[in-house]
């Protein structure tokens, strides 16, 4: 049995032929193409319908489940997306009905999720985390994104809106956050946080970046075992990772950290997992 497995981000949107029996996905099924999140929403839309159109089309899968950043009403399939730089004009519109249409399927046919809860889920469904292991996800890329697994059943604490330093986490614990430090230091403009990880400059922007992080997890106080990473940002915690520990456990806290390494199929993987006989939720 195969799902088409869907990641939308702010930049791109990625399928894959998720192989249920296998959990992973079908050899040289993922797709990858960048979206201009700024698009009006019929391009949006035209662009998901075709690129999820194809993969469906040939692996021969007739259910869709789709990792999508909030706010968002996943069971409606509303977009309650704005003033995020990303997606606005999606603000009120059924996505789930517009898929549908588009690829001649009942939107019974398609299920819907947080990205970060695909992105924790995943990583269960794969085999990376112990059942009975409490867990933490944090994804660090364009935007922040949070999720709790802790006896079993998940939480989303919305970290992102939470009210930190002049404004909220959102604005201080993604990739513009890195970049706008390292422009403020009077260096130029970069375009990407693996630029800037090759930066010897940039180092001192990490350290404050995993000390930030601590003040913020010392306060939440998240009671779980294991902390997971993802994301772009995830990839330099050689960069940050120090000063995050030292951190945590000068306010007593003591967390195991794991980074992903299943990268985006975590997200297509979880997506996928809705649909799996033996729940992973």
């Amino acid at each position: 049995m195969k799902i088409t497995g869907v990641d939308i981000g702010g930049s791109h949107i990625t399928v894959a032929a998720i192989d249920m029996d296998n959990r992973q996905c079908a050899t040289e099924s993922v797709s990858r193409q960048m979206v201009d999140s700024r698009s009006a929403a019929v391009e949006l839309l035209d662009g998901w319908a075709a690129a999820i159109g194809r993969c469906a089309e040939m692996h021969d899968t007739g259910q869709i489940a789709i990792a999508m950043p909030g706010p968002f009403d996943y069971d409606a399939g509303v977009s309650y997306i704005k003033d995020q730089s990303k997606f606005d004009a999606l603000y009120g519109i059924n996505i789930k009905e517009a898929l549908a249409a588009r690829l001649s399927i009942s939107a019974d046919n398609i299920l819907m999720d947080n990205d970060a809860s695909c992105f924790l889920r995943g990583h269960y469904f794969a085999g990376c985390l112990g059942a009975d292991e409490n867990v933490l996800g944090l994804t660090l890329g364009t935007g922040f994104g949070s999720v709790i697994r802790s006896r079993e059943a998940y939480s989303s604490p919305e970290y992102w809106s939470v009210p930190f330093g002049a404004s909220i986490a959102d604005d201080y614990f993604s990739s513009r956050w890195l970049l706008k430090e390292y422009a403020l230091s009077g260096k130029e403009v970069l375009q990407s946080v693996r630029e800037l990880a090759l930066k010897e400059e940039g180092r001192e922007v990490f350290r404050r970046f995993g000390a930030q992080l601590a003040s913020f997890v010392s306060a939440a106080s998240p009671e779980v075992d294991t902390i997971l990473l993802g994301g772009n940002i995830a990839r330099a915690f050689h960069l940050f990772g120090e000063a995050l520990m030292q951190g945590l456990a000068r306010q007593g806290h003591k967390y195991r950290f794991q980074i992903s390494t299943l990268g985006e199929e975590a997200m297509l993987l979880g997506a996928a997992a809705m649909y799996a006989p033996v729940s992973v939720n």
